[in-house]
């Protein structure tokens, strides 16, 4: 499923190209081939910039590195690790890139980030309630990523407002987010929940 990004005016004049356009705008390119790592030596890529909410996606402040992620630019995001962006950092929302790289199920980029040492349970703050990559992917559906975050060491048992990852699976999603599950996406994952031992009383 596609998700269409929708871009405001973003604040972060810091983020300037050589070619005197925003980093933030470059990112979106299709071409990814006219980035080399040298493009990002010395811009400062542990910072958020504001923009408009994304459409379904968590958080609407990211960092360059998150914003690739956003975006699925694979190889950008290999540049960014690689010229010292850090993978744990977060949003003013506390999400870091492998939460919205779960959200989006892209394990390519999941696998990415682990190997720069994502921290792989890194936890959000959301409504007193702390959420990782994981609680992420179940709460959304997100088999492939539940799956290769548990392979890599991912705390399955954790909970988020009292709720373990299949509860929140099973009680995801209103507001109008639920027409972003895929039903096999969501039958997919409460197989993988309930072989881990994970029962719900909801």
């Amino acid at each position: 499923m596609e998700y269409r990004v929708f871009l405001v005016v973003c604040f972060c004049f810091s983020f300037v190209h050589l070619k005197g356009q925003s980093i933030y705008e470059l990112l979106k390119s299709e071409d990814e081939r006219v980035f080399t790592i040298e493009d990002f030596k010395g811009i400062n890529l542990d910072t958020n910039c504001y923009q408009s909410a994304f459409g379904g996606l968590i958080g609407d402040a990211t960092s360059p590195l998150q914003y690739a992620v956003t975006y699925r630019k694979h190889r950008l995001i290999s540049l960014m690790l690689l010229a010292g962006a850090n993978p744990n950092f977060q949003s003013p929302d506390g999400f870091t890139a492998l939460h919205r790289a779960a959200f989006l199920n892209d394990t390519i980029s999941i696998t990415l980030l682990l190997e720069y040492r994502a921290t792989v349970d890194a936890k959000a703050n959301q409504h007193g309630g702390l959420l990782t990559p994981f609680l992420v992917a179940a709460n959304w559906s997100k088999p492939n990523a539940a799956m290769l975050l548990v392979k890599n060491g991912a705390d399955w048992s954790l909970k988020f407002d009292g709720k373990n990852a299949l509860e929140l699976m099973n009680t995801c999603c209103g507001d109008g987010f639920g027409e972003l599950i895929i039903p096999s996406e969501r039958t997919e994952t409460e197989q993988f929940l309930i072989s881990l031992g994970l029962k719900s009383g909801r």
